[in-house]
């Protein structure tokens, strides 16, 4: 079986090597969340956590990039790079979570998760960490001030909603409209796929591109064929064609041939043939 760790660790490195935006800290770790201490250690940051196994093979595999991730990141005021372990302290945040498969990667506000949704590449980790771990406008009372007037009034709005008993249920009336809204675009993006394959269908049942290649192909052997022959040479080898040759137009023609030899005009009597 091939060991992939080094090959991994080599593409880490180089991806390090190539990032110059920011200054890397040696000593940076993912930040180890459980149940006792997510509260404290999350408290003002935007956070990006990785939901992990120690015993889930794509979790070892991605664990040098997430700990390269951390280095590079480094220590911020408001952002975070954290990790949770599934299957020791932090099984209750993954509980939490509704973690079902790993590794699951979230972010966002500590007390509201969302999914991830990129790819695993270190660069593109590296890129979306850099421009979203930055503080926003939250109901958590630790970012109420980062929050404009309007926004503070529409938490209150929604919390009195809470109160009444109202708010759960305007969430899944949003939701089902977003999940509807979802799958009328995948459906009208089928059909414009299936649209599209179709007028393609159409276009090639015009005239089979392969036959045009082949024409083309007839003609441009032809042109070189001609230029060659005007120079004296064989398409062929590249060497001097053994007979004389003229080219008329672009038909090649040997002066073999007595038909082919142009004739002279009628040429001035010689002198003994006048006496």
């Amino acid at each position: 079986m091939i060991n992939r760790a080094p090959l991994q660790l080599l593409s880490l490195l180089l991806a390090l090597a190539h990032t110059t935006n920011a200054m890397m800290d040696p000593l940076a770790e993912p930040e180890i969340l459980t149940a006792e201490n997510y509260v404290e250690k999350t408290a003002g940051k935007t956070i990006f956590v990785k939901f992990f196994s120690p015993k889930c093979e794509h979790c070892v595999t991605m664990a040098p990039i997430w700990e390269g991730l951390a280095k590079q990141y480094g220590k911020k005021r408001h952002g975070m790079i954290a990790a949770v372990d599934c299957s020791g302290e932090g099984r209750e945040l993954c509980v939490k979570n509704k973690i079902t498969n790993m590794p699951a990667v979230l972010w966002g506000d500590p007390d509201n998760l969302e999914p991830y949704t990129g790819g695993p590449e270190f660069e593109e980790l590296y890129r979306f960490a850099r421009r979203n771990l930055k503080p926003f406008c939250s109901a958590n009372p630790d970012r109420q001030h980062l929050c404009t007037a309007e926004q503070n009034a529409t938490i209150a709005e929604y919390e009195e909603m809470l109160h009444n008993g109202t708010l759960d249920r305007e969430i899944m009336e949003k939701e089902d409209e977003i999940e509807a809204a979802r799958d009328f675009f995948t459906v009208e993006a089928t059909k414009l796929n299936d649209l599209a394959n179709e007028l393609h269908d159409r276009k090639t049942a015009v005239f089979d591109p392969e036959i045009m290649k082949i024409m083309k192909s007839v003609q441009g052997y032809h042109r070189y064929k001609t230029v060659f022959a005007k120079y004296g040479l064989d398409f062929e080898t590249g060497r001097p064609l053994e007979s004389d040759t003229v080219v008329r137009g672009e038909e090649v023609v040997s002066l073999d041939d007595d038909d082919a030899a142009p004739k002279k005009e009628d040429e001035e009597p010689s002198r003994g043939d006048e006496l």
